[in-house]
């Protein structure tokens, strides 16, 4: 009974090349094996030949008129095609176009070419000559080549496209191999479309009357050899076509097998075609109408068994082509993926299973001589071996055809392992049911395949498969669905002799939410009592429905072990069932009596135990373990849960100190039931935990009817005159530990806004009430609440003592810091009763912001009788905002204060900073100073203008620091430059701290940068401070020229008419390098005034080459002003002071500087005159 398909058929034909020849050259053959070509190569097998043996050609046919087909298609022909025959046969000789025995060489390769063609017997196979030549070691002219090359093809009777030269010292030998393959293939090509000529030539001469099996045969031959050739579209119609006409054979029960077969055979080559041309429609379709063809084509009644065989392995074939196309790139839904005819092929598995155990139940002996001896020499596919090549309508011997049945029916029963072909099946549909995403139809064929392996005997791997669909229907509500799978895994768990299994999964299946009926439930308890039953346990019952011989068997061998099993139950070790959270006959509840309590009162709570079960239950132990493992809380004795009653058990501890502020929760409770003395004790172990009710957004427009509850009664005891039920408990597992109310008062005292770069003082005050027992080991406890975000944590220090972190620099924000500020922690020891104390904690910030610090106080008093610690805390969290202290502003002016926006080499100007204070607090401060980066520098060290000054709100500081930048310094040539002044500091501290020197902060400005020109002349004035009317006074200009070149300029003179001016109005004049010039004039003041505007002096330069503007410089640094004082009018008749004018006797104590470029500051002592 051939089944399974040739492996000729499965794999993808390739034309055969035989190489004869390289037995020498291995280098060479390497390049042709198949384990080192790769994909893209052309689809040839090669194949070393050197015996030059090959299939003798049969003689042809000359006239089908008289002649009968024994059989559809023969076994050998395609394994001759694919392994024997080859299509090319290429010679490989050594000869060289130079070699000194060319000649000789040139008549041994024609005689081995003829040697190999008389081998051939008259086949159309191809011949190729391959000259492997040393080209780098014997060059020779292209003219002498191609002429010896045509005397080897005329000598060899060879055309010039059968004849090829290897270069076998060239460094691309790769590279002619592949022009050779190409050349191999298509010389294939050729001989393939020659075969299939010659197979089409047989067509006129055969009629279907016939030679109908024949002309299925050429078909198939034909769409094979297109294959060869690669005409997957030509193979795909002649296998469409021998389809067709094979369908016109009249099926008897004498050749439907032979029919099936080769249906089978077409039918996967037409389907493999289909996925590979990319009509999977065309395949799928192919594969549906080939098996609603044949599904009533049974044939024997006694080998129905076989025509499920079949079915079952045409679906497994068909879906090893379907994913192989899907490996292919072939896009597949989840309504049409191998895994459905996976499936198929199971279910076409299962169905021979049960026919065969049906039919093989009752056989003789087997007969002799055997009727299928001779099953691997027959000649013809899907053909009796009792009769091979028989084609009648009727069985020749129906004795032999009765022996031949019976040794078919032996082989199926004795040979076939049905339960692992059904897993094998349904293991490869499950995997493709995963791939696609079909939940609910793997947990389907995992049950099914279950079932399978109860069959196989295979009880662990059932009861480990249906763990997974247990859980998968339980969380869905298929109850059910469970429910048939718990009766199954309770079979496998019996059969299996596991009492941990088989008492949880009996527990479950007779729970109240279980469907299955009442008396159902009451046989399931009764085995769950048998076994706990005192002194003399005894065997559960077996489980209804193993009724088979097989299961008959294994029931027997299963109580065997119970019984040895249970007749030690006293000395063994109680056993461990774990039920989980799922719903069972023995149902425990805990309910704590308050959802929280505090940390100095004793927690209860209750544990109920329900006996949903028919017989009563001995109950002896109950341990519950909670989530902190020092809580020993257990009960132990003996008591006899009545049916359909409740045990309750009461407990209560005083929660420990590490559980404040934490929940305790009930993570297990384990029940152990059973006698204490000489009976089987189980472990139940019923595990708690917090259950968060999850909505589904899909059904929040929908009413769900609530589902019913099955009441039961608890005990007979009644609370408030009414019997209530354990299904009413709202189970409670969980209680919060809340810490002991603190009697310790906790103060802040402190004035926000937090200053940047301060040490802000939080003051804590702490007093405590307690009445009976003074504070121990009182902690203070300061983090910030943001201490996980680098940029708060890096920019803010926590600190109990600001002197030790006076030198510490906070980090700029920096997202790559992974290290966060630990709490800080300052212990103050015991507090007595009505005891105060107080602590400060300092902040500092680097930027603005908000930032959050909590302050917590931690201490425990001594509580209860006998007296234990409990801890209590108080926490306060402040949002503290923190703002910047200053606002700066500056300005550079000249010496005359105007204001600048550029600066000249070897002139003074001054740096003009400007504080102004934002914060509504107070501000002291302490010290200021600038740090001046060279090539600028202070023309005179320049004292702290603002030290011991306070700033208050919106209030103004300013201070002026002359600066200078010499042109020796300068770094560059550059005309103009930009120079960074330097840092402005102030030292700061709030009103009210100016002695604690520890809380002093300081903060730093960076100052902008400053153009800085060359200055190529420099212009000062030399006059007396103020004038007086009518009085004349000397005004001297000094010119000096800051360059290497003379330069030369035309001065003019603009006058004043608040002046009489003499000297010079215009002149040229020349100014050597590094040398001053002066001109000196008499100004002689006409009016009196602080503002007398004086003569105005310009120059206009000679030269094109000086770049600086000369009347730019004039305008910066001559005075345009000067005070003139009036003349004094003495009354008539008096005369002057000592002969001089009353004006000099008033300012003849007056000290008078002539004003030059520079920082000045005018001092005068005035003096009364008496």
């Amino acid at each position: 009974m051939e089944l399974s398909l040739p492996a000729c058929l499965t794999g993808t034909p390739q034309g055969l090349v035989s190489l004869v020849g390289l037995r020498d050259y291995p280098q060479i053959m390497e390049h042709f094996r198949a384990e080192n070509r790769s994909l893209d190569r052309v689809p040839l097998h090669f194949m070393p030949e050197d015996k030059l043996e090959w299939p003798q050609l049969k003689a042809k046919r000359s006239n089908y008129e008289w002649f009968i087909p024994k059989g559809i298609l023969k076994r050998n022909w395609m394994t001759k095609h694919l392994w024997q025959i080859p299509s090319v046969v290429v010679i490989f000789m050594e000869l060289d176009w130079s070699g000194p025995n060319f000649l000789e060489k040139k008549a041994e390769c024609a005689s081995r070419v003829q040697s190999v063609r008389s081998t051939l017997a008259g086949r159309a196979t191809k011949l190729a000559v391959v000259l492997i030549q040393n080209a780098a070691a014997n060059p020779v002219d292209e003219g002498v080549a191609t002429e010896k090359a045509a005397s080897v093809c005329s000598e060899c009777e060879l055309s010039a496209r059968s004849l090829f030269v290897l270069p076998v010292k060239d460094d691309n030998l790769s590279g002619y191999i592949l022009r050779l393959e190409t050349a191999f293939y298509e010389l294939s090509q050729n001989y393939y479309h020659q075969e299939i000529r010659g197979i089409k030539a047989h067509r006129d001469h055969l009629n279907k009357t016939t030679h109908l099996y024949l002309f299925v045969r050429h078909q198939f031959k034909a769409g094979f050899l297109n294959e060869l050739k690669r005409d997957f579209h030509a193979a795909y119609k002649h296998y469409g076509q021998a389809y067709s006409l094979l369908m016109e054979v009249r099926a008897t029960d004498t050749n439907i097998m032979e029919v099936k077969t080769v249906a089978g055979f077409i039918s996967y080559k037409i389907c493999k075609l289909g996925f590979r041309l990319n009509l999977p429609r065309d395949a799928i379709s192919q594969f549906r109408k080939h098996m609603d063809i044949f599904q009533q084509k049974v044939g024997m009644e006694a080998l129905v068994f076989e025509h499920k065989g079949w079915q079952s392995k045409q679906s497994e074939y068909f879906a090893d082509v379907f994913k192989e196309a899907i490996m292919n790139g072939l896009p597949a839904i989840q309504t049409q993926h191998p895994g459905l005819y996976y499936q198929q092929a199971a279910q076409f598995a299962i169905g021979r299973r049960e026919v065969a155990e049906e039919l093989c139940s009752n056989l003789a002996a087997y007969p002799q001589p055997d009727p299928l001896a001779s099953k691997d020499s027959l000649e013809f596919y899907g053909q009796r071996p009792w009769r091979p090549g028989k084609v009648a309508l009727e069985a020749p011997d129906m004795d032999i055809e009765n022996t031949g049945i019976q040794a078919l029916l032996h082989h199926e029963k004795e040979q076939v392992q049905h339960s692992e072909i059904i897993i094998a099946l349904l293991e490869k549909s499950i995997e493709q049911f995963s791939v696609y995403k079909s939940p609910r139809s793997q947990s389907h064929l995992r049950v099914t395949m279950a079932e399978e392996l109860k069959s196989a005997q295979r009880y662990k791997e059932s009861l480990d498969l249906l763990h997974e669909v247990m859980n998968h229907y339980r969380a869905e509500g298929w109850r059910p669905l469970l429910d048939a799978v718990l009766s199954l895994a309770v079979k496998c768990a019996f059969l299996l002799a596991d009492v941990s299994e088989y008492v949880r999964l009996s527990l479950d299946l007779a729970s109240v939410e279980s469907a299955v009926g009442e008396d159902e439930k009451a046989r399931i308890m009764q085995n769950v009592a048998n076994i706990l039953e005192e002194n003399h346990p005894k065997v559960p019952a077996a489980e209804p429905g193993l009724t088979s011989k097989a299961e008959r068997a294994a029931v027997g061998e299963a109580t065997r072990k119970w019984a040895e099993r249970l007749a030690k139950a006293g000395e063994l070790d109680p056993i461990v069932v774990d039920l989980g959270q799922n719903p069972s006959a023995i149902q425990c509840k805990t309910l704590f009596v308050s959802s929280s309590c505090k940390a100095d009162e004793r927690v209860t709570f209750e544990v109920f135990v329900l006996n949903g079960g028919p017989a009563p239950l001995p109950l002896s132990k109950v341990d519950v373990i909670t989530s902190n493992s020092n809580y020993k809380l257990n009960w132990s004795g003996f008591e006899l849960v009545e049916p359909k009653r409740t045990f309750e058990k009461r407990f209560s501890f005083l929660p420990q100190e590490e559980d404040v502020n934490r929940s305790v929760q009930v993570k297990k409770v384990n029940m152990t039931i059973g006698h204490p003395v000489n009976s089987l004790q189980v472990v139940l172990s019923c595990a708690k935990s917090v259950k968060v009710k999850k909505e589904n957004p899909f059904l929040a427009n929908f009413i769900i009817p609530p589902k019913p509850k099955v009441v039961m009664p608890l005990s007979g005891d009644e609370v408030d005159g009414a019997n209530f039920a354990i299904d009413l408990i709202e189970e409670v597992s969980t209680v919060h530990i809340k810490q002991r109310d603190p009697l310790v008062s906790m103060k802040l005292d402190y004035t926000s806004p937090v200053m940047v770069g301060e040490w802000f003082q939080i003051k804590i005050l702490l007093h405590n009430h307690e009445v009976d027992s003074k504070a121990q080991g009182l902690e203070v406890f300061a983090a910030l609440v943001e201490a996980h975000d680098p940029l708060i944590a890096d920019t803010t220090r926590l600190t109990f003592d600001p002197k030790a972190n006076d030198q510490e620099d906070l980090k700029t924000p920096s997202t790559d810091d992974k290290t966060f500020q630990d709490p800080l922690i300052k212990r103050l020891g015991d507090l007595n009763v009505d005891g105060q104390d107080s602590i400060s904690l300092y902040v500092k910030a680097s930027t603005t912001g908000f930032r959050g610090v909590t302050i917590t106080t931690k201490y425990s008093v001594s509580v209860g009788d006998p007296l234990a610690n409990c801890q209590s805390q108080i926490s306060e969290t402040l949002k503290l905002e923190t703002i910047e202290p200053f606002q700066l502003d500056y300005s550079i002016q000249s010496i005359r204060m105007n204001t600048i926006k550029k600066v000249f080499t070897d002139e003074t100007f001054l740096l003009c900073p400007q504080v102004k204070s934002i914060t509504h607090h107070g501000i002291a401060i302490l010290d200021s100073n600038v740090d001046i980066r060279p090539p600028m520098q202070l023309f005179n060290p320049t004292p702290s203008q603002l030290s011991q000054t306070n700033l208050y709100h919106h209030s103004i500081g300013q201070e002026l620091y002359p600066l200078i930048v010499r042109r020796e310094n300068l770094l560059s040539g550059l005309d103009v430059q930009e120079l960074v002044v330097g840092k402005y500091t102030l030292k700061w501290c709030r009103e009210g701290n100016e002695a604690q020197p520890h809380l002093a902060s300081t903060t730093s400005f960076e100052l902008p940068t400053v153009p800085v020109h060359l200055s190529s002349i420099f212009v000062s004035c030399d006059h007396p401070a103020f004038g007086r009317a009518r009085s004349p006074f000397t005004l001297t200009y000094n010119l000096f020229n800051r360059t290497e070149k003379v330069q030369e300029y035309t001065l003019t003179i603009e006058t004043s008419e608040a002046f009489m001016m003499s000297g010079n109005k215009q002149l040229s004049l020349k100014v050597f390098p590094m040398r001053t010039h002066s001109l000196s004039y008499i100004l002689y003041p006409l009016v009196a005034g602080d503002n007398v505007t004086l003569p105005t002096l310009r120059l206009s330069s000679a030269r094109v080459a000086q770049v600086q503007d000369a009347n730019e410089v004039l305008d910066r640094l001559l005075p345009k002003t000067i005070v003139i004082l009036p003349k004094t009018r003495v009354e008539e008749g008096s005369k002057a002071v000592d002969g001089v004018d009353s004006g000099e006797a008033f300012f003849d104590h007056v000290d008078v500087v002539s004003v030059k470029n520079g920082p000045f500051v005018m001092g005068a002592k005035l003096k009364a005159a008496s």
